[in-house]
C-alpha cells in the first residue's frame, strides 16, 4: 500500500530499534516529527535533513515542532524512501557483512 492515509507522523519514544513508522511515513510522504532518540531516526531522517528531530523528553520543542511542521517540512522527504528500498538495502547489508 502506498496511500497516505495521516496528514502527519510523529514518533515520541525514549529508544527506537530500527523505527519502521518512519520508513513507512517516508514512502507516502507523511511529514515527520520524531525524537532524537537514538541512531535510528536520525540515521533514518538523515540527521534532520528530511524531517524534524527534537530531544527526547522535552514536551515544549515537540509541542513547537508540531506547531510549526506545516511551515517547515514535507516535500523535502520525498524521495529518502527510496534509499531504503529492498535492492538498496539489501547491497549495503552484504557489504557490512564482508
Amino acid at each position: 500500500m502506498n496511500e497516505r492515509l495521516f496528514s502527519n507522523s510523529y514518533l515520541n519514544s525514549q529508544w527506537e530499534g530500527f523505527g519502521l513508522v518512519i520508513a513507512e511515513s517516508l514512502a507516502v510522504g507523511t511529514p515527520i516529527i520524531s525524537t532524537n532518540c537514538n541512531r535510528a531516526p536520525r540515521e533514518i531522517l538523515d540527521d534532520a535533513q528530511y524531517e524534524i528531530l527534537v530531544n527526547v523528553g522535552d514536551p515544549e520543542q515537540l509541542a513547537n515542532a508540531i506547531l510549526n511542521e506545516c511551515i517547515q517540512i514535507g516535500d523535502n522527504s520525498n524521495n529518502r524512501h527510496n534509499d531504503f528500498d529492498i535492492s538498496k538495502i539489501t547491497k549495503v547489508y552484504f557489504q557490512e557483512l564482508d
